[in-house]
């Protein structure tokens, strides 16, 4: 516990403070008797013994704070103190509605705007921050024709002066137990305080990397050894000086990224003092209000030293994962906000579970988060669950003990990221092991009843409900819980109509330049592309403009071409009878109306009427889809 000390005016006080602590088994708090002349002294000295923190009142709580950096818990006199004090001024007075006046220090006063009408007086008060002013505050009350001046001694002496009748308002036990309470959780909070600053200083000392805490202005405010060895500087001589100064190539819009807009910074290159090093910073949020960040960094040469040879095992193995943010960003449609959260995923070691739609490939993303994260030297494994039969898949997993010992797929990522597609469709007892893996740590594989401690990211994916799944009984909700910790879910292209027409128009660009072939899009073409549902996603989109880049016969493309090259690529299977699939080659619009078409025997009418279209719009959807209302078979 914080060491405290008491500091008392008078020796009344003094022994009201003994018996509080008496009553409350106090015994760590020592008392002092204090002067306002010696009261800084007094706290310098106990500072020196030791004293954390300081429990005094009025004038002596100003003067240390004033002139001191010590911690002071001060004590508020209470309403029913001032109402004591205040009954005895008026039967002192023997006056009908006398004029009392208090005069102090602010912080020493509970709220005392209803005690005119409560004790029948009218009450002035004379609120100063410092001593020098209370000759003043006294004088002011003296012109305003006050009967009576409550305050300290100091006040007491000026009042004196003036011959005005005074009364020292002094403390109960009251005020000084809730000033007790108050000075305990304060001493608990330093605690803590020291307690976590200390779990970061063996934290920050153990690391292997440069680490700097950082003020929400940006100034150093804590460091470890080997930060201090890349700067060249000590402790001392870095505390307290903004960052920027301390690295060249740092600059304050970097800053104020972090401290402002609250955004991290990741892989910022620079050289310190001849080294290149690779830089972190990430902003330290409470209640999203950022109150300062933390900068990490590494040389690059070590990180490369390091990681040769383990890499080197890896790509043997097949372990090494290809991509990466930078290619996501350039090679795919997937937005910027749901990458900026992809990136802040990989610097946590929690489970992440990736929703996707049936033409969404998410290894590209588990190997992003992989190659992002600090587990970016560790392997990367893949395990495909729908790749193997039922009373398989335990084993392709987990492997199996006994004689014929077989190593699973989880086992080879000890110490990376474990990548489980269609996670749905693991068997219930893979379902088990998976969960016991993520929550304990440990491999249980077949055949074998010793657990084989791991340490593996789990990174799952699949394009099904699992919740549903688990509602359902057919996957386990704990598992659900433990898999979802974190969660992306990418929003496909079709959904994103304007990202949908710049990836058109990219990948129709790259393949002009590819063809050296030129050819431009009408307005109309632009949106019949942008209107189709495009249920391969990228895929389908990126093959069609290679095919329409290579098919076109005219420069200006519009939507007729494009609606003819659609009807081609895309057919659209209606069954009328399970067993005679009817090929319709028209888009999704031409194959609705061919169906109602059939269903009302060619009659026009019925079938504007159920589409709620005029006959005419009928007509010029049939013409410009080229419908004819018979089928092949």
């Amino acid at each position: 516990m914080a060491k405290m000390v008491f500091f008392s005016p008078l020796e009344e006080i003094t022994d009201q403070a003994r018996r509080v602590m008496e009553r409350l088994d106090i015994r760590d708090v020592e008392i002092r008797l204090v002067s306002s002349s010696n009261a800084v002294s007094q706290a310098r000295k106990a500072a020196e013994d030791g004293a954390e923190i300081i429990i005094a009142r009025g004038n002596h709580a100003s003067l240390i704070k004033r002139y001191t950096n010590i911690p002071v818990v001060e004590i508020v006199l209470t309403a029913q103190e001032m109402g004591l004090v205040i009954t005895k001024a008026k039967e002192l007075l023997k006056k009908e509605n006398p004029i009392i006046a208090v005069i102090g220090f602010s912080n020493m006063f509970c709220d005392m705007s209803h005690f005119d009408e409560i004790f029948g007086i009218r009450l002035r008060t004379y609120l100063v921050k410092y001593t020098e002013e209370l000759r003043n505050a006294v004088t002011q009350a003296v012109r305003d024709g006050v009967d009576l001046i409550i305050g300290g001694e100091i006040v007491m002496g000026y009042a004196e002066d003036y011959g005005i009748p005074s009364l020292f308002f002094t403390s109960t036990e009251d005020s000084i137990q809730q000033a007790l309470h108050i000075a305990f959780r304060v001493a608990y909070a330093s605690d803590l305080e020291k307690k976590n600053s200390a779990e970061l200083k063996t934290l920050l000392d153990y690391s292997f990397n440069a680490i700097i805490r950082l003020n929400a202005s940006g100034s150093v405010v804590l460091l470890n050894q080997i930060a201090e060895t890349l700067l060249q500087k000590s402790a001392n001589e870095v505390i307290g000086r903004p960052i920027v100064e301390l690295f060249p190539s740092l600059e304050q819009h970097h800053l104020d990224q972090v401290l402002y807009q609250g955004e991290d910074i990741i892989s910022f290159f620079t050289a310190v003092n001849g080294i290149e090093v690779t830089v972190n910073i990430a902003p330290i949020k409470v209640e999203n209000h950022v109150t300062g960040a933390i900068l990490s960094c590494h040389e690059i040469r070590k990180i490369n030293e390091l990681e040769t040879e383990a890499r080197r095992k890896l790509y043997i193995h097949g372990r090494i994962p290809k991509y990466t943010f930078d290619w996501l960003e350039k090679n795919t449609s997937f937005e910027a906000d749901f990458i900026k959260v992809a990136k802040q995923y990989a610097l946590s070691d929690a489970p992440l579970h990736i929703r996707i739609d049936s033409c969404t490939d998410a290894d590209p993303i588990a190997q992003s988060i992989h190659n992002a994260s600090l587990r970016s030297g560790g392997p990367y494994v893949s395990a495909r669950c729908s790749a193997y039969m039922a009373e398989n898949q335990l084993v392709y997993l987990f492997g199996s003990g006994g004689d014929n010992e077989i190593k699973g797929v989880i086992e080879e990522a000890h110490h990376g990221t474990l990548f489980i597609d269609e996670v749905a469709d693991l068997e219930p007892c893979s379902q088990y092991r998976l969960l016991v893996l993520i929550t304990e740590n440990v491999l249980l594989r077949d055949n074998d009843n010793r657990p084989l401690p791991v340490n593996i990211r789990v990174i799952t994916a699949t394009q099904k409900n699992l919740w549903l799944m688990a509602e359902e009984g057919k996957f386990r909700k704990d598992l659900y819980y433990a898999i979802t910790t974190l969660t992306l879910t990418p929003v496909p292209l079709r959904e994103r109509r304007e990202d949908l027409i710049r990836f058109a128009q990219y990948h129709i660009e790259n393949y002009c330049k590819l063809y050296s072939r030129y050819i431009k899009l009408t307005r109309g073409a632009i949106e019949r592309i942008a209107e189709y549902p495009w249920e391969g996603n990228e895929h389908q989109l990126k093959n069609f403009c290679e095919k329409l880049v290579l098919s076109s016969t005219r420069r200006s493309v519009d939507e007729v071409q494009v609606d003819q090259l659609l009807n081609e690529s895309y057919p659209v299977v209606l069954r009328r009878r399970p067993e005679k699939p009817i090929v319709v080659y028209k888009d999704p619009e031409a194959a609705h109306i061919a169906e109602l078409l059939e269903k009302h025997n060619g009659n026009r009418t019925m079938v504007a009427k159920e589409m709620n279209i005029s006959t005419t719009t009928l007509w010029r959807k049939i013409k410009k889809h080229q419908i004819n209302t018979k089928y092949t078979v």
